[in-house]
């Protein structure tokens, strides 16, 4: 049970390549054709505003909550 993370993604060319915990870091635009081929059923997204409808484009069921998080003070 619980969530198996399967891929990273980030728009840095810097961050390419690298391994976290085993898992290649891979640019954004490989989003829809990575989604196809494994079978994603849930992603977790955390990105900056802008960059959140090109990459929901390519996502069947979305729960969002940056408008959420916007309201929350800070301390």
């Amino acid at each position: 049970r619980g969530f198996k993370l399967v891929g990273i993604f980030d728009r840095n060319p810097n961050l390419v390549g690298k391994e976290i915990r085993g898992i290649k870091i891979r640019m954004l635009d490989e989003i829809p054709e990575f989604v196809k081929t494994t079978k994603v059923e849930i992603a977790t997204l955390t990105l900056p505003k802008e960059a959140v409808e090109e990459v929901w484009k390519n996502v069947r069921l979305r729960i969002d909550f940056s408008e959420a998080f916007d309201r929350v003070e800070k301390a």
